[in-house]
């Protein structure tokens, strides 16, 4: 798990996570708040996504979380 600050100077919790469907994603949880998001990783192993989040920078992460559906969203990833 990553933490890092959005542009607000909100902090987020970043961590793999795998649909049902197989597809890794990257969950984002705003601490204390109850907020999840969500966005597609490339990986297709569990040990490839951890390396991939890993590797992310954190005006990556800024990025994927703007772009990130709320969890569970019919309009997310893989749906």
């Amino acid at each position: 798990m990553r933490r890092f600050t959005d542009a607000d100077g909100n902090d987020w919790d970043a961590q793999v996570g795998r649909e049902s469907y197989g597809l890794h994603v990257v969950l984002f949880m705003a601490p204390g708040s109850g907020e999840v998001r969500q966005t597609m990783l490339a990986a297709d192993t569990w040990l490839a996504a951890e390396d991939e989040l890993e590797g992310l920078t954190e005006d990556e992460l800024r990025e994927r979380l703007a772009a990130a559906t709320p969890w569970g969203d019919p309009g997310g990833p893989g749906f």
